[in-house]
């Protein structure tokens, strides 16, 4: 399929780092070249142990027993980010909400926790609480290490903040009577959706989620979490018919909040309006792209240039849904020009890291590949130690169909990674391979993927990655129909 023909399906899913959707699809696990002992010792040297920055907050880096003792021994809950090296939102969250001086006020009020989700030594943090969408941020309360809140994906300053302080005060108030928080309220149902969520009962989530609107009332600040967090849920569980629904009764009130969380409420209503008829699904589709509109031009709306490009991606998409490729073409020159303004704007190759994925998709979309490759190139110098850069420019040169030059980025970024991430790197190798019509070397990756998914230690293990790496697998032996 045409980078152009893709449309909704990997446009859409370029939206925040869900799971991670729109990102280069790969299943297999193949033999890499090893890398020099040099690289290798500076990909696993330790990180330090904490890093202040503008907003006050001292991080503890990979170590949830430091940290859930400092937690018990001060009697604060504990924030973590579960984040990783190749989700663009998580790096825009660090460079922008995190390093905020809008969070200092609360800096010392809890412990604070970075968890690199590809690091194999997060198994067991991963295991205990399995992140569904990258960054997922939980408050945790020490005394029982039990989520008290959860915030999925990119927010404004004001929004972390009322996520730690919702996940505080449910620590403090379970803690005053038990582990109970009052039946019935809006803190115990969105704590109770929050948890579901975690535990892939997502029918379970979404009524929460619903409860806690209804009791929060008139004015409740969470409630553009609540519906993003439901609309999510029914997404997951592929309930497109009450998504649609909901999608297009808030979708008004959504669109007026001009946050992140109004931009991922879209892309989840656009996903669903299939499952409408064709006049009812256009018309949703339609006022999607307006709503978007809407907040992609307001300047001062509490967005990183990440949530806007991510906003551009999403109309992109819609666009394409309503057969519009003028319009679509003229939204990825939009985020083509957004985008090179924030990389000029970039301090450090790590800052122009958070704006790689974006920016190979979006100059492939619109045929510039060989304009964007140098920068690419020269990024993966800068970030030896990263598999980020030669990953994406993997995927750029296969869509421009330069197989050897895609296979050789492919083995310069294996090295480098680990954990699921590898299996994606490996099945990009894969396709690679099916592109250029080599079926027996395809076979080979496929199935030493299936491996690599079936060897990962609990908590980095994903069923739903081996499932699909094994119906890629078994899609090989299929009958051409």
């Amino acid at each position: 399929m045409s980078i152009v023909g893709m449309g909704l399906s990997l446009v859409l899913g370029l939206v925040g780092c869900k799971g991670k959707q729109g990102e280069p699809e790969g299943e297999p696990e193949a033999k890499a070249e090893v890398a020099p002992q040099a690289q290798k010792d500076a990909a696993n040297a330790p990180k330090p142990a904490s890093t202040p920055n503008r907003s006050g907050i001292a991080w503890i880096h990979n170590d949830y027993k430091k940290a859930i003792a400092q937690a018990r021994e001060q009697r604060k809950p504990l924030v973590i980010d579960m984040w990783a090296g190749w989700c663009h939102t998580c790096l825009a969250m660090k460079k922008g909400t995190l390093a905020d001086p809008g969070l200092a006020e609360i800096a010392d009020d809890v412990i604070w926790l970075a968890i690199d989700t590809e690091d194999p030594s997060s198994a067991d943090v991963m295991a205990k609480f399995p992140p569904k969408v990258w960054p997922t941020f939980f408050v945790v309360s020490p005394a029982d290490e039990t989520v008290q809140a959860s915030q999925l994906g990119s927010c404004s300053v004001g929004d972390f903040r009322e996520f730690v302080d919702r996940g505080s005060r449910a620590h403090r108030e379970a803690l005053e009577a038990g582990g109970k928080l009052a039946p019935g309220s809006a803190l115990a149902y969105l704590r109770d959706g929050d948890r579901a969520w975690m535990d892939n009962e997502y029918q379970a989530a979404a009524d929460a989620y619903a409860a806690a609107r209804k009791a929060g009332g008139d004015g409740w600040r969470p409630k553009s979490q609540s519906l993003k967090n439901q609309l999510a849920a029914l997404h997951k569980l592929e309930n497109k018919k009450d998504c649609a629904a909901l999608a297009t009764r808030e979708l008004t009130f959504m669109a007026e909040q001009h946050s992140s969380s109004g931009v991922d409420f879209i892309y989840f209503a656009a996903s669903c309006a299939g499952a409408l008829g064709e006049a009812e699904a256009n018309l949703l589709r339609t006022r999607s792209l307006a709503a978007l509109r809407g907040i992609i031009d307001d300047d001062q709306a509490s967005l990183s240039a990440d949530d806007r490009s991510d906003a551009l991606a999403s109309a992109r998409g819609i666009a394409l849904e309503l057969g519009d490729t003028g319009l679509a073409t003229s939204l990825a020159r939009e985020q083509q020009a957004l985008l090179s303004t924030a990389v000029a704007a970039a301090t450090t190759p790590l800052e122009e890291m958070t704006y790689v994925w974006h920016q190979v998709e979006v100059h492939a979309y619109l045929g510039l590949g060989e304009d964007i490759l140098p920068w690419v190139q020269q990024l993966e110098a800068k970030l030896p130690t990263e598999y980020d850069p030669p990953y994406r420019q993997a995927w750029l040169l296969l869509s421009m169909k330069r197989y050897a030059e895609a296979h050789a980025a492919v083995q310069r970024a294996l090295p480098l990674s680990s954990g699921a991430r590898r299996g994606r790197i490996l099945g990009l190798d894969a396709s690679i391979y099916k592109a250029e019509g080599k079926t027996a070397k395809e076979r080979e990756v496929r199935m030493a993927v299936v491996a690599h998914f079936e060897d990962l230690a609990e908590g980095l293990a994903s069923d739903a990655k081996l499932t699909s790496a094994k119906k890629a697998l078994a899609e090989m032996d299929a009958p051409a129909p």
